[in-house]
């Protein structure tokens, strides 16, 4: 019998009893269960979803739930309930079914990893990926279990930290009562191998991989599985997406998911970390729905008209609140204001303590406030998180959140950008690339990177910042390409969020896509990483595909 006829089965024999039993529900609920029994399933489930918000969890409108999404095509999203289901409801009649389930996928044992799914809805846009900020990030925890995790967490802590090797800085933790060391990754996911569960006494993942990356240098294929566990680092436990390789070289490295909603800083030998809030005002996936109502009311397509301002950065006449700002444009920043800025625009500033710390190419991480404002832009407004600092003496920053979920192309010498959603752009058929107009791009945190050609070498994770005047590689980046800084090569200061920081000036070869620039000047300094400026791009017209992941140049 085949795990889907084994499932339907079961389904069957249980469906008679549950919809004989009384229902104690809304709305919501009485039009999911008549949903369900039309066969609607996808509709059902978003209806079960909305019954079961802002409200504790039962075992038996979970249950309907999770057969709406195994019926609708949602496994992954179907086994996660069921799992739910038999570990907060035991000894229910729903979590006897659950197990039976579960038992068609090999079943799911405490202690050991197991596939999660994505905590997300499907009924927006008609698309899996309008989830906000937290788009391409997978959840494994119901807002509930978030919203108590949360509460547990300190107000403020330190974490010691230990050297590793190649300068990297180690966390720590604890897995199953294991003792390992993490160190800090960029990616949402943490990472850990088949050898790390040894260690940590925990089983290998069973079944069929997820996913299986080749290494490009050797072919070998790596498969890899989504997992979940609960990490302790310091006083700071938390339940985390996991993806296990057969393969992964170094420690296991501790994903942005640990601390995405908590203020983290370096205070000599420890990491000094702060809530942002004394508790959690919403969970994740009640989060994604109000980012889902809001994206549904925006336009299909929007302009935005910028002027180059005195160092190449792209201004632009927004209003924040309703008030009249001019801003700077920059693909590569979140949002940014001083109390300057807001005062000179009649807004009233943030009052209290500041609640995180924000940090630019200098490094310094400065006390910031957190607001969510209206921002208006060609005719667009939408609602988006800023910082604020105390004060802040270049222009105001917009970018990163109000491109969010659209589709952006820049033409610098007409001072047009096209924004165009994500639901709203016809699919074209699947053309070959161009190995020389269409450049592969990593898309992490609504922030595009590339690999830059430096000379005959290739510099990796290169930000398209178009808030940047002058494109820049650090001075650890700069080290391992072998890029000689002559001792005449002449100092020069730039400004940004955190103060001003010193480069050295130097002349190199530089290449990407089409754009070859011989004898360029790039600005070497700083610990921040490498971006492309204005400077580099400039004259070129372009478009970044965040689908497909690719940055693409008209010709």
């Amino acid at each position: 019998m085949s795990k889907k006829t084994g499932i339907c089965c079961l389904i069957l024999s249980v469906l008679g009893m549950l919809s004989s039993r009384p229902v104690m529900a809304g709305e919501d609920l009485k039009q999911a269960i008549e949903a369900y029994q039309g066969k609607q399933y996808k509709e059902a489930a978003v209806l079960f979803e909305k019954s079961l918000a802002g409200r504790k969890p039962d075992a038996r409108t979970t249950y309907y739930l999770a057969l709406s999404h195994f019926n609708s095509g949602s496994t992954a999203r179907a086994r996660q309930l069921f799992e739910y289901i038999v570990k907060n409801f035991p000894g229910s009649a729903e979590a006897g079914h659950s197990e039976k389930a579960l038992g068609h996928w090999g079943g799911s044992k405490a202690g050991e990893p197991k596939a999660e799914a994505t905590a997300e809805s499907k009924e927006a846009g008609g698309s899996d990926t309008l989830q906000g900020r937290y788009k391409d990030k997978r959840l494994v925890i119901s807002d509930t279990e978030y919203k108590r995790e949360y509460d547990a967490i300190p107000e403020q802590s330190k974490i010691p930290l230990r050297s590793g090797t190649g300068g990297q800085y180690l966390l720590a933790g604890t897995v199953n009562g294991q003792h390992v060391y993490f160190r800090s990754g960029r990616k949402w996911e943490t990472f850990v191998s088949l050898d790390d569960l040894k260690t940590l006494r925990l089983k290998a993942p069973t079944g069929p991989p997820d996913d299986t990356n080749k290494d490009d240098k050797t072919g070998k294929e790596n498969p890899s599985w989504k997992s979940s566990l609960v990490i302790r680092v310091g006083a700071i436990s938390r339940h985390v997406p996991v993806t296990v390789y057969t393969e992964h070289k170094g420690t296991p490295e501790l994903g942005s998911a640990f601390f995405e909603d908590l203020s983290a800083d370096f205070e000599g030998g420890s990491l000094l970390v702060t809530k942002k809030s004394k508790s959690a005002e919403k969970g994740k996936q009640e989060a994604i729905r109000d980012y889902q109502q809001e994206f549904a009311s925006l336009p299909d397509q929007t302009e935005i008209r910028f002027r180059p301002g005195p160092h190449g950065h792209m201004l632009v006449d927004a209003k924040i609140n309703g008030k009249p700002i001019q801003c700077m444009f920059d693909t590569g920043a979140s949002g940014y204001f001083g109390f300057n800025h807001l005062r000179e625009a009649g807004l009233p500033v943030p009052k209290g303590k500041p609640d995180d710390y924000a940090s630019g190419w200098a490094g310094r991480p400065v006390p910031v406030w957190s607001m969510t404002v209206k921002a208006t832009l060609g005719g667009m407004t939408r609602e988006i998180p800023v910082k604020v600092a105390e004060q802040f003496d270049m222009r105001p920053l917009l970018g990163q959140e109000f491109l969010r979920d659209y589709h952006y192309s820049i033409d610098s010498a007409a001072g047009r950008m096209l924004l165009t959603k994500k639901t709203a752009m016809k699919t074209p058929p699947r053309e070959a690339l161009n190995p020389l107009y269409d450049v592969p791009c990593e898309v992490e945190n609504d922030r595009e990177y590339v690999s830059l050609g430096v000379g005959k070498a290739s510099c990796g994770h290169v930000l398209i910042d178009t808030g940047a005047s002058m494109t820049i590689i650090s001075y650890p980046k700069a080290k391992s390409l072998g890029i000689e800084i002559p001792r005449d090569a002449p100092y020069l200061s730039g400004g940004g969020v955190g103060g001003s920081i010193t480069f050295r000036q130097v002349y190199l070869d530089l290449s990407l896509g089409p754009i070859r620039r011989r004898d360029f000047p790039v600005m070497i300094g700083g610990n921040a990483g490498c971006a492309i400026g204005q400077d580099f791009m400039s004259g070129w017209r372009f478009t970044v595909d965040r689908e497909r992941k690719l940055l693409r140049f008209f010709h």
